[in-house]
């Protein structure tokens, strides 16, 4: 749901949820300049999405380590196909100890990403990763945490490129902008309840490679002058669930002017208002800006005036058309593949907290990797190329896009062929035909939202199917999509991580469907109101497989050895099967869940995309089903979380029985007596 307005815009998002969205739009129109716009968007039900966005950050040298063996490395995990290192709160551990397990003896000492949640820690002093680096740094839940040393990230400050702190509620953060500014290749990092009770003025240094900064924090009153003066890159700012009150004049203000669109989100922040901005506070960005302004979840009018005083003068400084940005909750016939990581916007991912979102592993596609720059010139026209070469094509007719590629490619050395991520979206393309990019090679292939295109040929993508990493096939309403179409497509791409496909006409998931598959992939989301039937061994090769979402589908039925695999192993898998209407337990056949062949958690929360757990779907979980399930497997576990588990039917009281089977279901709860 793209809204172009002139100049600038104001997005207000009064609450909103996925499913069974009411949207009302006033457009209020400036007298004098009728082109100027505020867009107000009106939505039902409550806000609680959370965002977090993923850059590509430059190369550098680095090679990454290959994992320690497991048991130095306990009670941490090391993710051998991703080298993510994950130490979560279950188990405690010394930081101390994880890092010299960490440090080779031998080789490199990178590694891609470093996820820790040390509940012992209590404090990080000077060097303490040593001659460890890491591309991204997530800590969270540090309960006991009190101070960081300014030189803590000494040696993966150079080289670290996206910064997670979050949820450290007994740190002294006095020296948190000391600490943020040594991070001189940052592209992204979010502060989540880091104790910030204000941001200093030029509280940053010039970081040049920072496009995202998402500040959630509610001890957080003020921010002082030109606090971001410096962050002349800055493509996306968030503040949400602050306690400011007031944006000041020289808040928002930076040191060079930018034809690079800037989008500020403030959301829920229960003490802003209209009267909040000074005078001119928002007229001195010097770029095109976007700025959403999301109401306090119990404050749904908290936004119910603009002041004319402060965005007439903002709108009037805009100078470009620019799209608004289309909220993943925005509509619900033309949601992108949730909740895989979406697509690229100006060269940087919204998909924040899309780490707690959907796990790990989906997030493997959007980390750090090679880049260069778009081209310059008329050479890609109509398709178009925004920040690190994000390239897209269909907004507007497109003759020959194997053309334009071809074009494109002569450009082009041998080294420089590998490129980030190629979007088709639009009513301008009809056709994909055959070898489409040449010998160009994309990471990412997103296909969605083209209401005109027909057909997609078996080897379009022929060249790129060997490297591309990531693919969305969504939302294609004329493609003529059988089951042997669209999965032998995907089949080809021999070493591609994360699959997103869904509305796009398929009406099953046949048997084998991933027979031809290299079993590459780790993540898989297939939805779609038009599937009807899942077949069994839908997934049989997909032994590599991490997550996968069924959702948004009409399968009233799972038939037993759907979900088994070719080769057992000790790594889980989640299967999240929520919001399918038709699918209760009475509709899973006692041996669904039997030969899967490694730990499981079944889940129908749903609360894996943005909380959305208002889909009640789960009121009985059959004994014949799940007890077997549970049994089989110490690790197995069931998501219940929002469901309308009824403890008055008897078809439920094995797991009043079964008290130590029952802390195995997550977010159980009675929707109506005690249990």
């Amino acid at each position: 749901m793209a809204t172009f307005i002139m100049r600038g815009y104001v997005l207000i998002v009064l609450s909103c949820v996925l499913t069974n969205i009411i949207i009302c739009t006033t457009e209020i129109k400036d007298t004098d300049e009728p082109t100027n716009t505020v867009k107000v968007e009106i939505q039902s039900n409550e806000v609680t999405t959370k965002s977090i966005v993923t850059s590509k950050p430059k190369p550098h040298s680095r090679a990454i380590q290959q994992c320690p063996a497991e048991a130095a490395l306990k009670p941490c995990t090391c993710l051998h196909r991703q080298n993510l290192v994950v130490c979560d709160g279950d188990h405690e551990f010394e930081l101390s100890a994880i890092v010299t397990a960490l440090t080779s003896a031998n080789g490199s000492n990178h590694y891609k990403l470093l996820h820790f949640m040390p509940n012992k820690l209590t404090e990080m002093s000077a060097n303490t990763f040593k001659e460890l680096t890491f591309n991204g740094i997530w800590l969270m839940g540090a309960q006991n945490l009190k101070t960081i040393h300014e030189n803590a990230f000494a040696g993966t400050d150079t080289v670290t490129t996206h910064l997670i702190l979050s949820y450290c509620p007994s740190l002294d953060s006095a020296n948190i902008f000391t600490i943020i500014n040594k991070f001189v290749n940052i592209k992204l990092i979010s502060l989540t309840e880091m104790n910030i009770e204000s941001i200093p003025g030029q509280a940053f240094g010039p970081l040049k490679h920072l496009t995202m900064l998402s500040i959630t924090d509610t001890k957080l009153k003020t921010i002082g002058e030109k606090a971001f003066l410096a962050l002349n890159s800055l493509k996306l700012l968030t503040f949400k669930d602050t306690s400011i009150a007031r944006i000041p004049r020289d808040v928002l203000v930076f040191s060079i002017n930018y034809d690079i669109p800037l989008h500020i989100t403030l959301m829920e922040n229960h003490l802003l208002s209209s009267a909040s901005f000074d005078a001119d506070s928002l007229t001195s960005l010097g770029r095109p800006t976007g700025i959403s302004l999301v109401p306090y979840s119990k404050n749904p009018y908290q936004w119910k005036y603009l002041s004319e005083a402060i965005f007439k003068p903002f709108l009037s400084v805009q100078k470009v058309l620019m799209p608004t940005p289309c909220p993943l909750w925005a509509d619900q016939q033309l949601l992108p593949c949730i909740p895989c990581p979406p697509v690229p916007i100006s060269g940087i991912e919204i998909a924040w907290e899309s780490i707690a979102i959907i796990g790990l592993t989906a997030i493997l596609s959007v980390w750090p990797s090679d880049g260069h720059e778009c081209p310059y010139g008329d050479v890609l026209k109509p398709c178009t190329c925004s920040g690190d070469e994000v390239f897209r094509c269909g907004d507007k007719p497109v003759a020959n896009m194997k053309e334009i590629f071809a074009k494109y490619a002569k450009t082009l050395k041998d080294d420089d062929k590998e490129l980030e991520a190629i979007v088709i979206e639009g009513p301008g393309v009809t056709d994909i035909p055959e070898a489409v990019f040449g010998d160009i090679y994309f990471k990412r292939i997103s296909i969605q939202n083209c209401p005109n295109l027909k057909t997609i040929h078996k080897n379009a993508f022929a060249g790129t199917d060997t490297f591309t990493q990531e693919v969305t096939i969504y939302n294609l309403p004329k493609l003529a999509a059988t089951p042997a179409v669209s999965f032998d497509l995907v089949n080809k791409f021999q070493k591609v991580a994360v699959v997103c496909i869904g509305h796009m006409g398929l009406k099953e998931i046949p048997s084998m469907a991933f027979a031809k598959q290299s079993g590459s992939i780790v993540y898989l989301a297939i939805n779609g109101t038009e599937i009807t039937k899942i077949a069994d061994k839908a997934f049989y090769n997909l032994n590599a497989l991490t997550e996968v979402h069924i959702t948004d589908t009409s399968i009233a039925q799972i038939p037993k050895n759907v979900f088994v695999f070719s080769k057992k192993s000790e790594i889980p898998i989640e299967i999240l099967l929520y919001r399918n209407p038709k699918l209760t337990a009475t509709g899973m056949d006692p041996l669904a869940f039997m030969s899967i062949g490694r730990p499981a958690e079944i889940d129908f929360s749903g609360d894996h995309m943005d909380h959305d757990m208002d889909f009640k779907q789960m009121k009985v979980l059959e004994e014949k089903v799940f007890h077997p399930f549970l049994k089989l497997d110490e690790g197995n576990k069931i998501g219940m979380k929002g469901q309308p588990f009824d403890c008055a039917d008897c078809h439920n009281a094995w797991l009043k029985k079964s008290p130590k089977m029952a802390e195995r279901v997550d977010g159980l709860k009675c929707a109506n007596v005690a249990f």
